[in-house]
């Protein structure tokens, strides 16, 4: 499961530009029904002609949950001339590798025009989204640019409302309001490139928020085993691998290299992920009928044969990627993009 849960900003240039993100508004709304509905304001001042390359295309992720209600743009140049912008600067693109066949995530991709420097680029857009979990988290720098002026308000969360500010704060002044939060925050630096450094400091500052469940690690465990199949009695197949594997009886290390070199060998890396598909497991048997599955699927094939063996296995949620972030102040299963099978070292190493 790739979950494309980074933030749109990270799509662009990995370098900072001279630019300077002059101001910055996002107001979020949560709606009575758990939906979420997210207005960005933002004006860069472009300090050179190449600092339109950074900013251009600039990307809006979107998938079947999420969408966009208005978007307007434009662009002011230095004698106070402005161009708004046209259909021909939107594109959409879909968001599919080469083990990635399908998939609900896009991203609408914003083109700007060539400009010099003192020019003023302007966007305005509206995102409608309905999370799978309801919790979700704003960025609070760019890589791109520093930012001048920034105002993110959160409303709607009602008494369940829960908030989390993750890296150094200092900057910033966080005002409580009913059922929400603002943050504020002046002279902002870029974000460093987060490719270098602790993950938690160079995620750089974040606002999380939830709403609408109870706030802790045993709700996010619930949610997350409510969406896989179990291990109920293993299908004829499974029990066929398992007889091939021999697994009953094998040294516990022995077996969990077998069952590892049986999947690699029987099961290729391929995911669909449409909707709640990318996020709920399908059954084991299903994976080795079809021949290819994501890690969520190879991960619950594997635990499933390790069980079948009497060792004690299960298929965890990770995060891996670059930027992403684990708060441990604050459950959510937002920051988690990868699957993998879990044996506890006493199992393994067959202590029981």
């Amino acid at each position: 499961r790739s979950f494309f849960a980074a933030a749109s900003w990270l799509l662009a240039a990995a370098l900072a530009p001279a630019s300077e993100i002059v101001t910055r508004t996002v107001s979020v709304e949560i709606l009575p029904d758990g939906a979420t509905r997210t207005r960005t304001h933002i004006e860069v001042l472009l300090s050179s002609a190449r600092d339109v390359a950074a900013w251009s295309p600039y990307p809006i992720r979107l998938d079947e949950n999420r969408e966009i209600e208005d978007l307007t743009g434009s662009i002011t140049f230095p004698d106070g001339k402005t161009r708004r912008l046209k259909r021909a600067d939107l594109d959409t693109v879909g968001q599919v590798s080469e083990s990635v066949v399908a998939s609900s995530s896009a991203y609408r991709l914003i083109r700007f025009p060539d400009a010099p420097a003192g020019s003023r680029l302007t966007l305005d857009f509206t995102v409608a989204a309905r999370p799978f979990y309801p919790a979700e988290s704003v960025p609070l720098q760019s890589p791109l640019a520093p930012t001048t002026s920034l105002t993110v308000t959160v409303r709607g969360g009602g008494a369940g409302f829960r908030h989390q500010l993750a890296g150094s704060s200092g900057a910033l002044t966080v005002t409580p309001v009913e059922g929400g939060v603002t943050v504020t925050g002046t002279n902002l630096p870029a974000l460093e490139n987060p490719s270098e450094g602790p993950a938690l400091r160079c995620a750089g500052l974040r606002l999380s928020f939830g709403w609408g469940r109870e706030a802790s690690w045993e709700d996010v465990a619930r949610w997350w085993g409510g969406l896989s199949p179990g291990f109920g009695a293993p299908a004829a197949v499974v029990d066929a691998a398992a007889r091939e594997l021999r697994l009953p009886g094998r040294p516990a290390l022995e077996a969990v290299d077998a069952v590892l070199a049986y999947v690699r060998a029987h099961v290729r890396y391929v995911a669909v992920e449409l909707g709640i598909g990318g996020w709920r497991p399908v059954e084991p048997e299903t994976t080795l009928e079809r021949g290819w599955g994501d890690c969520k699927a190879l991960a619950v094939l594997a635990a499933t044969l390790l069980r079948r063996a009497g060792i004690e296995a299960e298929a965890a949620a990770v995060a891996v990627g670059e930027g992403t972030i684990v708060d441990p102040a604050f459950p959510t299963i937002a920051a988690f993009d990868h699957v993998v099978v879990a044996v506890p070292a006493r199992a393994a190493e067959g202590r029981g």
